[in-house]
C-alpha cells in the first residue's frame, strides 16, 4: 500500500507468526490475530450501531 518497509504492520507480524507455528511458538500469533479480530468486530458492531441511529426507517419501528 506504499507504506514504508520500517512500519509495523498486524498482517505482517501475524504472518511472521504463523511461520513459527511448527516450531511450537503459537502466542506469538495470538496477540496480532486477537487484535485484528477484535477490530473488525468492533468496526462492525460501530457501523450497525449507526446505522441503527442514522437510518429514520428502523427508527419508526418503535
Amino acid at each position: 500500500m506504499g507504506l514504508p518497509e520500517e512500519t509495523p504492520e498486524w498482517g505482517h507480524d501475524l504472518r511472521q507468526a504463523l511461520d513459527a507455528l511448527p516450531t511450537g511458538i503459537w502466542w506469538t500469533a495470538l496477540f496480532p490475530g486477537l487484535t485484528m479480530t477484535l477490530m473488525v468486530v468492533g468496526l462492525s458492531l460501530l457501523g450497525e450501531g449507526l446505522n441503527e441511529f442514522i437510518n429514520p426507517r428502523l427508527r419508526k419501528r418503535w
